[in-house]
């Protein structure tokens, strides 16, 4: 916060403004809060659904204007003050719904609150409303119709008045204090005089409120007044004259808009196209960041073709000039009579105009009397973004009961949660892609620049990025520094230097002149480039440009458009159209297009803040834009729309039981979080491993080392406690996901380690991790022999008495099933404070409990957790039928047994138990994996599937003419797949694979031992042994002849369990169908040695 008296001329804060310096209160030298208010309403179900106004809701946001706005415009430091629905403000009035926001700026105004920090009371009061021009009419006691003959809040034009007189400030009488006081003072006592005065009623805020008045609180919105209300308008009818002309055509336009090579920020507010009904509408539509961009690059996608001195192009560029001015981050008194002879030339040039473009005319005054608008958050824009997390709560709570208390509820508890955390805000400074150059490879001028400020090193990090105070300077942009015979000077960013804490940019230097017709700075640059190195302290502005060499044509900042004359080519980028919900769809520009689908999946998640594991879709242009499973990145077009499919990892928590009274929202409304893992259950081993944090002295010198390590690139050689210390850690984290990693495992940790601390790169031919991953490897191996001395089950099972040193011991393996799958026998200890006694007691529980109608889901989930152990000991050491497993678990074979959390995600999801099981045992996500693989994988099925000949191909092709007559939807695809793959690798899956008539199932039942039986109808459209059927009666896994679970969803999903329960349970696969579960063992899950045995006959 800031409150030292400003003596700037420029009006760049609220303090360089009248309404400041007017105000006895907020101009003391002690220091005032001064708040500034939002309200705006917004729909939270579906805008045209049957719910819509039903559940509308009215926000009031507040923020401190005392912040400074690199911090105020964060979401985070806008709070919530008053909540409610939009129809209690219809029925109550906003006095009576305001009162408690009121009663408490009172306070603040008269009382103050004591600031710990500061040791004394600070008093403060509301310095303007931000508001559309409806919710400010409505609250500010004026009329919220615009067709009455007083209408603006600012002044007492008349309509009649407006269209005749010219537009020029001072010209309309302006309303004050003392004459809107007693125009409501008169409308209270006579109420005919409303429509003569424009105001219906006092504002609340200023009835109660000593220092705030509705005449000078309320300030003009660009965003509905300018950017979707003058703008889109006015380009509708200037682009209907230039069609009648013949200048230029809507499809020559369109084409431009859509060819147009958008760099950085354009990219993401890329205008849409002009649609054909524009002219009837007399609007072209679009939000308010498209028409901005659409105004701004206008000139560089038609100027071209219109003639000089287009009355109608001049209209154009003079609405431009009005809008650019309004937009500026700070003003002088010049800048202000400039903005006010602009607003007047564009009145005279264009006669045809609406009633929103008597706000035009106030902006000069408000600006004078405020600050810049939109550097200080005066427009609407910013606070809006604030809905989105409202919105998205109520989208994924799924409960409109009481829905302003549970949104207003989760606010509070997301407020919590960013106040508790180490840093509020971002860093003032984020560097992104360091590398190490040598200052030899610089030019000379800038050599001796660098060698005066990094002591003589010969190497200098050098920067992809940077982002100050939330503005972006990267390589190829533009900025502006100096001037030069009255016109700016610009240079083009090549490298950005980072010393210590500094950040300078390398430039090349460029002349500049300016095109009147089109706006544009032309720029040129030598044949032989002159650099000079740039501290970005001595920038004209903070902001910068961008080139479009392709167009000969450069973007903007504020004011400033450049045109480029010169052989500078464009690097490849990708545009992304990003589907990660339904109702949230996001653009994404990448510089570099990725090496890898790894890569790009690394990068998804750091632009778009993807917290959990995902697979990629896009949309094929080869295939009419039908999405296919991304896997190859060069399948990925330039310009592509990608879906992210989320993948489950899976961890347990509960809810209430649905056959409970209890209401079911309080649940709901609270915030879902990722339950704390109980210790007989295993996590998925992580896609990019996390390193734990090691103890507080460890973590010190590492980060000391790292440091060093970037100045001279020295490693470090850890010493015996450190490096002890590191690898304990480690060994520790790996147990809780597997307790026999893999070679690749190891591998990641180790690469994990020296990406974190580059400090602890081994130098030699090897990698830098290399020599780490065989200490994990040793550390690991002597982690599990401390748990087998300490009777952990899980490990003691697995390792063996009989060694060199006693060659007559006792098998490892004696008495337990050989995991003959690749897998460890997976056998955790029993919970603390339980025996075997106890945890039978326990399942006894759980048998009487699934015999009960009405079943209560909570206990059954939670004594199935806690007798995890002693089933997993029976199924390991035992052995036994199924059938008793069925009698002894019969929760494990039921499809609602455990309720699991997608990560990531906040709707929970019921899971079959055997998901839950498998995942204990192979630390596999089945369903995800099965299904993304069966995905992955169906393109070239099908192709070999056409492919085959003889026999083979024969039956393969029958089953390929199903699918003709279903509709291509995924399921159909996979099951197509799943009953050909058994005839591709030479298995009869006629034993297995099952389908008979309703009349026909008990029949049917007695014959299968293993296998799916689907029942269908007898009039069934296909028939045959292969036949594929997508609405059966129902679909049965049967095991050992016993059914152990009935009505699955589809065939896929059945095939799925059926692999899930054999595996987890020790089943042997049938002889008959050996090939194709092997297959999906090994291939599709990646579960024990990925080369495939010979096939068997």
């Amino acid at each position: 916060m800031s409150h030292e008296a400003t003596l700037s001329e420029k009006y760049q804060s609220y303090r360089d403004g009248a309404r400041f310096k007017d105000s006895a209160f907020l101009n003391e030298e002690e220091f005032r809060i001064a708040l500034q208010l939002y309200i705006d309403d917004f729909e939270v179900a579906n805008p045209l659904g049957t719910s819509r106004k039903k559940h509308k809701q009215t926000a009031i946001y507040w923020t401190l204007g005392n912040l400074h706005p690199k911090y105020r415009s964060s979401l985070h430091s806008i709070q919530l003050a008053l909540l409610c629905k939009a129809n209690n403000i219809k029925d109550q009035g906003y006095a009576k719904i305001l009162h408690p926001l009121i009663q408490d700026l009172v306070f603040l105004e008269q009382q103050g609150i004591y600031v710990e920090q500061l040791g004394a009371t600070v008093k403060g009061t509301v310095l303007f409303v931000a508001a559309d021009n409806l919710a400010a009419h409505s609250l500010g006691g004026f009329f919220e119709c615009f067709r009455v003959s007083q209408f603006c809040r600012f002044c007492m034009a008349k309509q009649e008045e407006r269209q005749d007189k010219e537009v020029r400030t001072g010209l309309f009488q302006q309303r004050t204090k003392e004459n809107h006081d007693k125009h409501v003072q008169e409308v209270s006592h006579d109420s005919t005089k409303a429509q003569q005065y424009g105001v219906k009623r006092s504002c609340p805020l200023t009835e109660s409120l000593q220092h705030f008045h509705v005449v000078d609180g309320y300030p003009p919105d660009i965003l509905h007044d300018l950017l979707e209300g003058i703008v889109p308008v006015e380009l509708a009818l200037c682009l209907k004259a230039l069609l009648l002309k013949g200048t230029i055509s809507l499809e020559a336009l369109n084409d431009a808009i859509k060819k147009f090579p958008y760099t950085f920020a354009d990219r993401v507010n890329q205008p849409q196209l002009i649609p054909k009904t524009f002219s009837s509408k007399s609007t072209i539509g679009g939000n308010g960041h498209e028409n901005w961009t659409l105004l701004r690059l206008l000139p560089l996608l038609i100027g071209q073709h219109i003639p000089d001195g287009d009355e109608t192009w001049v209209v154009l560029m003079t609405l431009k000039d009005v809008v650019e001015l309004a937009m500026s981050t700070s003003f002088t008194v010049e800048s202000l009579c400039f903005l006010d002879s602009k607003i007047s030339d564009h009145r005279h040039l264009f006669q045809k105009v609406k009633s929103y473009d008597q706000s035009t005319t106030t902006l000069s005054i408000t600006l004078s009397s405020f600050e810049p608008l939109v550097l200080y958050l005066m427009w609407t824009m910013r606070f809006e973004g604030k809905h989105k997390f409202f919105k998205k709560v109520v989208r994924h709570s799924h409960n409109f009961k009481n829905i302003s208390l549970t949104l207003a509820n989760r606010h509070q508890k997301m407020m919590a949660f960013h106040l508790a955390a180490t840093t509020f805000f971002k860093p003032s400074i984020e560097i992104h892609k360091v590398k190490s150059v040598m200052v030899s490879s610089f030019p000379e001028n800038v050599q001796n620049w660098l060698n005066q400020r990094n002591n003589q090193l010969n190497t200098v990090l050098v920067a992809s990025s940077v982002i100050i105070d939330g503005i972006k300077y990267s390589s190829g942009m533009v900025i502006s520094v100096g001037s030069c015979a009255g016109l700016p000077e610009f240079r083009q960013i090549s490298q950005i230097v980072v010393i210590n804490t500094d950040v300078a940019v390398v430039c090349r230097l460029m002349t500049s002149w300016y095109d009147e017709h089109l706006r544009v700075y032309d720029l040129c640059s030598n044949h032989l480039p002159i650099f000079s190195v740039t501290q970005l302290s001595d920038l004209n502005d903070v902001s910068s440009v961008t080139l479009q060499s392709s167009w000969q044509t450069a973007c903007y900042t504020q004011t400033v458009h450049i045109m480029l004359r010169g052989d500078i080519e464009m690097d490849q980028r990708l545009m992304l159209r990003v589907v990660i919900d339904n109702d949230d769809i996001r653009k994404l520009t990448l510089n570099d297009r990725p090496d890898s689908i790894e890569e790009l999946k690394t990068q998804l998640r750091d632009k778009l803040s993807l917290q959990y594991d995902f697979k990629l879709q896009y949309e094929d242009p080869d295939f009419s834009n039908a999405l296919c499973n991304l896997t190859d990145i060069t399948d990925l077009p330039a310009r592509a729309t990608l879906k992210v499919i989320p993948l489950v990892t899976l961890e347990f928590a509960y809810l209430s039981s649905p056959t409970e009274e209890s209401d079911c929202s309080t649940v709901d409304a609270e915030i879902l979080s990722p339950a704390e893992s109980s210790p007989s259950l295993r996590k998925q081993w992580p896609e990019v491993f996390a390193l734990p944090n090691f103890s507080v002295d460890v973590e010190y010198r590492l980060r000391q080392a790292d440091l060093s390590f970037m100045k001279d690139r020295i490693p470090i050689t850890p010493s015996r406690d450190m490096k002890h210390d590191i690898l304990e850690k480690l060994a520790e984290t790996m147990y809780s996901f597997k307790a026999y990693p893999n070679d690749d495992d190891f591998s990641s940790v180790a690469k994990s380690l020296t990406s974190k601390h580059p400090s602890l790169t081994e130098p030699g031919p090897q990698p830098g991790w290399y020599g780490w991953k065989n200490s994990i490897k040793f550390k690991m191996a002597n982690y599990r022999t401390k748990l087998r001395k300490a009777g952990c089950d899980d490990v003691m099972i697995n390792g063996g008495k009989r060694s060199k040193l006693n060659p007559d011991g006792e098998s490892s393996r004696k008495n337990v099933k050989r995991p003959k799958r690749g897998e460890a026998n997976y056998l955790p200890n029993l919970p603390d404070g339980h025996d075997e006694r106890s945890l039978e007691n326990a399942r006894k529980i759980v048998i009487e409990e699934m015999k009960k109608k009405k079943t209560n889901a909570t206990l059954v989930s939670q004594m199935m957790d806690q007798t995890f152990p002693l089933c997993r000991r029976e199924i390991v050491t035992q052995e036994p039928a199924v059938k008793s497993l069925v009698e002894r678990w019969p929760a494990l074979f039921t499809e609602t047994g455990k309720l699991l959390v997608r990560f990531g995600l906040p709707s929970p999801i019921k899971f079959p138990a055997v998901f839950a099981e498998f995942n204990c045992v192979a630390s596999k996500n089945l369903e995800g994996d099965f299904y993304e693989a069966l995905d992955q994988h169906t393109p070239r099925f099908i192709e070999l599937f056409k492919s085959k000949k003889g026999t083979t191909g024969q039956k393969l092709t029958d089953l390929m003419q199903h699918i003709n007559c279903l509709s291509p939807d995924v399921t159909a695809l996979r099951s197509v797949v799943l009953r050909g793959l058994p005839i591709l690798l030479g298995d009869d899956s006629s034993e297995v694979f099952k389908t008979c008539f309703d009349t026909a199932k008990e029949e049917a039942l007695a014959s299968v031992t293993v296998g799916v039986l689907t029942v269908v109808n007898e009039d069934a459209r296909q028939q045959g042994l292969n036949a594929v059927h997508l609405q059966p009666i129902s679909t049965a896994i049967i095991l050992e002849g016993s059914t152990v679970m009935d009505n699955v969803r589809d065939f896929p999903q059945a095939v799925c369990l059926l692999f899930g329960l054999m595996y987890a349970l020790h089943l042997d696969y049938p002889k008959c169908m050996a090939n194709t579960l092997r297959f999906i063992q090994a291939v599709m899950l990646g579960l024990g040695s990925k080369t495939l045995p010979p096939k068997t006959a």
